[in-house]
């Protein structure tokens, strides 16, 4: 190829030579301007000067060149090798022309009218290995505008830029490089700016300056993606550069975020004012969940932004997302998850209080290349001189939460790094402003290597419009305590923890008013180990009780006021147990009353004051217990369920005769039938009877507790009772009773006890037997 297009030149030269002189002969002297039009070809001396060894044209266009139609029309011919004869090249992406440098030595011009006040690119890409270029843009009178050896990026191996300032015809020259040592094929295009018709491919290329940079709109539907190119098989100089332009509002902060990375590659991204200016970047990786790079700006004048992104390394490529999202103030929007929430400016809006509650995820981080673990903000308007309680709860077990509360200039107010909370609460933080400001809730997973899903609510204290479940939670510290009446006994439970990551059992908290000079006794009573405090209304422990037992506690504990104030009691379990228990606040040596007939000195005030806090018992309407009164067969079968955890069941027929689906305690009834605790009578013809409204005898009792207790295997081996014999109905499920301790009997004298079976029940007893039964047993499943 080398020799054939340098022996083409020879004739020409020699023809021109030819006409010179024939020009002088006739008197007729070439102008200037003609002579610079036209600049004299090489000599044929130089053609022959070229070595002989050179290799041949087929070897000098490789097969997996372009083909001949892409690589330079009429370059073959070298006609445009000066600015006068330059080739035309339309300007815009789709008129790219493929020449080639070739021989040594050859320069290539082109041309294309410049409008006035447009900037143009101008680039010489995928170039041959073997070919470095020189590119130079010039005027019609060759004055020089500017000059690259290698500049671009991505497969562009040189780029100038260029902004007339009047039109004209502006001229391309393409050389090889200073040592003009190389030959090869090239690509050259001039690109206008975006403002000017300027086009993209489908993945947005050639972008790779501002005056290229893809319009991208402002939100999260609005994200691209996009590629950091292979550098490809061509003479390079840098790695490719991506740059994306937005319409910034002023005063508005606008987050810009580079995701889903591709793990080959580490990505930078900056963001630049319309003149350049850089205004804020990140070259290392900032980010959080799959967000490799994250930066902020807010404009204090409306303008067009720049976001540049490129590969860490040059020789680094592969795809990524980009995304521009506005603050919350400014139309930011949000997935079904709650993301893009990962900074202050982005953070979701939460509500105060327990139904405001919002569940979320800590994303897992993805197969992508990451930098920090998923950080979740919320935002809620805080009044001053009110405690916030902020909560991270139901967190799932594969996530440990970290928690802070911030200020708007991200300032730490307050923190749970390892987890505070108590029940099901695993991270718990508390705040209290001194003005009304806008505070955030910043969530993540310790560490940066959990992800789960997690609730997290803001509670007022109970000064300010705290509401609390049937439960009395949430209630587990002094802001969230629960008022408590001085002299009434109060039911209530530690809840079980779930199938929850948890740091520490559920903790109650209860408020009282303590009068100056008045004595208060505060008591506690559960089947459980118990622990009682009591602070006074600046936190400060006052007085203690504890109790390890597993099964059954009382703790009780004594102040006398010097001040009136508010006293907080906190209740826990000491070995992470649950369940129901009593609370007693008692003025004077008092005792406090569950129903109004079962002062304190009741025989059985305390199993009485059980069945009251454990729910199995609610008493009569006018606040009675009428612990002396026989309990009649429908009370028996609503204190069986309710003894069972009341569960749940759903009667599908009637089952005796005499309890109809209008009977008070009919689900009760039909429970007990359905389990086998109660068979009723047969009165014949297949139909039975209950009889709710007949006390129930002791013997019946006994039948009735064993059967609940899942009729466990037991043989008597002697006769407790000098009034029941083994003829005696129910004689074993009796024996049961007393080997259990359920039932003592009377004492009559010289050793002797009688159970006397066929008397009523009443109900002090009941609540009696009960209360063992749970002591023993526990919740029964029948």
């Amino acid at each position: 190829m080398r020799d054939t297009a340098t022996w083409a030149r020879a004739p020409k030269a020699l023809t021109l030579i030819f006409l010179s002189l024939l020009l002088v002969l006739v008197g007729a002297t070439p102008s200037m301007a003609e002579v610079t039009a036209e600049p004299a070809e090489p000599t044929p001396v130089t053609v022959e000067a070229t070595p002989a060894e050179e290799a041949p044209a087929e070897e000098a266009e490789p097969a997996d060149e372009a083909p001949a139609e892409e690589t330079a029309t009429g370059d073959e011919e070298e006609n445009n090798n000066s600015i006068a004869m330059a080739n035309p090249i339309t300007v815009g992406r789709a008129g790219a022309q493929r020449p080639a440098i070739m021989p040594l030595g050859d320069v290539d011009y082109f041309k294309f009218a410049a409008k006035a006040n447009v900037t143009y690119t101008v680039e010489v890409l995928n170039v041959d290995e073997a070919l470095e270029t020189e590119l130079r843009i010039l005027t019609a009178d060759g004055t020089q505008l500017s000059r690259s050896y290698g500049n671009g990026t991505g497969n562009v191996y040189n780029r100038l830029q260029v902004t007339p300032s009047v039109s004209q015809m502006l001229f391309l020259e393409v050389k090889d490089d200073r040592w003009n040592d190389g030959t090869g094929a090239y690509t050259v295009r001039v690109l206008p700016d975006y403002k000017n018709g300027h086009t993209w491919d489908n993945s947005g290329e050639p972008n790779d300056t501002r005056s290229l940079a893809q319009a991208i709109g402002v939100g999260r539907t609005a994200a691209k993606q996009a590629t950091i190119l292979t550098r490809g098989p061509y003479q390079v100089e840098d790695g490719d550069v991506d740059y994306y332009r937005f319409s910034a509002k002023a005063n508005v902060t606008y987050t810009v975020e580079v995701l889903n990375v591709d793990q080959t590659m580490t990505t930078n991204v900056a963001i630049l004012a319309e003149n350049g200016t850089l205004l804020s970047k990140n070259d290392y990786g900032n980010g959080t969940g799959n967000v490799f790079n994250r930066v902020q700006v807010t404009p204090s004048v409306a303008q067009t932004l720049f976001v540049r992104v490129e590969a860490n390394g040059s020789t680094q490529s592969g795809a990524y997302t980009v995304r521009v999202l506005p603050d919350y103030n400014n139309g930011h929007t949000w997935d079904n998850g709650g993301e893009p929430n990962d900074t202050i400016s982005l953070a979701q809006a939460i509500g105060v209080g327990p139904n405001a509650a919002k569940t979320a995820t800590i994303l897992n981080r993805g197969p992508y290349q990451l930098k920090g673990g998923d950080v979740d903000y919320y935002r809620f308007s805080a009044k001053a001189n009110v405690t916030y309680t902020v909560e991270v709860l139901n967190v799932g077990q594969a996530l440990d939460t970290e928690l802070y509360v911030r200020d708007a200039s991200g300032t730490q107010l307050a923190s749970d790094v390892y987890g505070g909370g108590t029940g099901d609460v695993f991270s718990r933080v508390q705040v209290r402003p001194s003005v009304a400001q806008t505070l955030f809730v910043h969530v993540e997973g310790y560490a940066h290597t959990s992800s789960g899903a997690y609730t997290v609510r803001v509670l007022p204290d109970y000064r300010n419009g705290l509401t609390r479940d049937a439960n009395a939670e949430p209630n587990d510290t002094f802001a969230l305590s629960q008022a408590i009446t001085v002299n009434r006994a109060e039911s209530w439970a530690i809840q079980p923890q779930g199938p929850y990551n948890v740091k520490a059992s559920d903790r109650d908290t209860y408020r009282f008013t303590g009068e100056a000079g008045r004595s208060y006794t505060i008591t506690a009573t559960g089947a459980m180990g118990l622990q009682m405090v009591v602070f006074d209304g600046s936190e400060v422990r006052q007085a203690s009780d504890s109790c390890y037992r597993s099964d059954r506690c009382t703790v009780t504990t004594t102040i006398t006021p010097s001040v009136s104030q508010t006293y907080y009691v906190q209740v826990n379990p000491t070995q992470r147990q649950h369940g129901a228990y009593g609370v007693c606040v008692a003025q004077g040596g008092n005792g406090c009353i569950t129903f109004k007939d079962v002062p304190p000195g009741t025989q059985f005030y305390n199993e009485i004051h059980w069945m009251a806090w454990k729910k199995i018992s609610t008493g009569y309407p006018d606040g009675t217990y009428k612990p002396v009164s026989p309990v009649k067969r429908d009370a028996m079968a609503a204190f069986l369920y309710r003894m069972a955890g009341s569960p749940r069941f759903t009667p599908t027929k009637q089952t005796f005769r005499d309890v109809p689906r209008s009977n008070q305690f009919y689900k009760e009834i039909e429970w007990l039938a359905s389990t086998g605790i109660s068979t009723g009578w047969d009165v014949g013809g297949g139909r039975k009877e209950y009889r709710p409204l007949e006390d129930i005898n002791r013997d019946a009792m006994a039948a009735f507790l064993y059967r609940l207790n899942g009729k466990p295997r037991f043989t008597p081996t002697k006769v407790s009772f000098r009034d029941v014999s083994r003829t005696t109905q129910f004689y074993m499920e009796i024996e049961w009773m007393a080997s259990t301790g359920i039932s003592t009997g009377w004492d009559v004298g010289g050793g002797r006890k009688e159970y006397r079976p066929v008397t009523s029940v009443n109900r002090d007893a009941m609540a009696a037997f009960l209360y063992r039964f749970d002591g023993k047993f526990g919740t029964p499943k029948p």
